[in-house]
């Protein structure tokens, strides 16, 4: 009885284990233009998004990383208010803003902006 109990417990870990995170892959264009990629860890309260960015253009810190808390739900998306995006040497060069679909596989979308004043919009698609 033992064996089976722990048989259906390991079995509905793996199976909440592939719900609690979703991989996103996209584009952000404006000012500047790149890849964006990352996850949604939906296995904490609230839910975090970490990911990294790299500009199609060659130009010094052209790459980084993004994060954001999404501290809201709205219209059955996770909403991320403004999180940080940071540059390849670890230096906070912006923010970003955008709604990702909780259930669904519509686009996640949002807008970024820098602080030497570049801004634009970004998409990604779940993966």
């Amino acid at each position: 009885m033992l064996k089976k109990c722990m048989a259906a417990l390991l079995f509905s870990m793996m199976l909440t284990g592939a719900l609690v995170a979703s991989d996103w892959f996209g584009t952000y264009t404006g000012n500047d233009a790149g890849d964006i990629k990352g996850s949604l860890s939906e296995a904490v309260d609230p839910p975090v998004y970490n990911g990294s960015w790299c500009s199609y253009a060659d130009y010094l810190h052209n790459s980084g990383t993004w994060y954001g808390v999404a501290w809201d739900v709205v219209d059955d998306c996770y909403f991320v208010k403004e999180g940080d995006i940071y540059d390849d040497v670890g230096k906070l060069v912006g923010h970003w803003s955008g709604f990702f679909p909780i259930n669904n596989d519509a686009l996640a979308y949002g807008k970024w902006w820098k602080f030497n004043g570049w801004d634009g919009s970004w998409t990604m698609e779940r993966k």
